[in-house]
């Protein structure tokens, strides 16, 4: 259960983030064609970083409410040991089917407007 529910909300917070940065720029990273290039000024990159500080809080947060115990960051990175080349793209795909079977729950509206955007 706890490896469960640390991917899900892994991938959950891979794809999120990379879904905010597509809002806050249309450049793509030159080595993978998917994933927004944030570099590009620092007031991207400022609020790139800070809503993806808020989102690792709220997954940690979660996960610690999900298990019962406190979070663990080795857990956290295992994980997704099976995912690391995954695209960017990929992890928005794969959030997508978690979403559509209903193996993670989230609104996604009220879930955005909860960490300001």
């Amino acid at each position: 259960m706890s490896d469960d529910i640390y991917f899900k909300m892994h991938c959950l917070y891979n794809a999120e983030t990379e879904l905010y940065d597509r809002l806050l720029t249309d450049m793509r990273d030159k080595h993978d064609s998917t994933e927004a290039y944030i570099g590009c000024s620092n007031e991207v990159m400022s609020k790139s970083n800070a809503y993806a500080k808020r989102l690792y809080r709220w997954c940690r947060n979660n996960i610690e409410y999900e298990t019962g115990r406190p979070f663990d960051s080795v857990l956290w990175k295992e994980s997704i040991r099976g995912y690391v080349n995954l695209s960017a793209q990929g992890w928005i795909d794969l959030y997508k089917q978690l979403l559509s079977e209903k193996e993670i729950k989230v609104d996604r509206r009220i879930f955005w407007k909860m960490h300001g955007v």
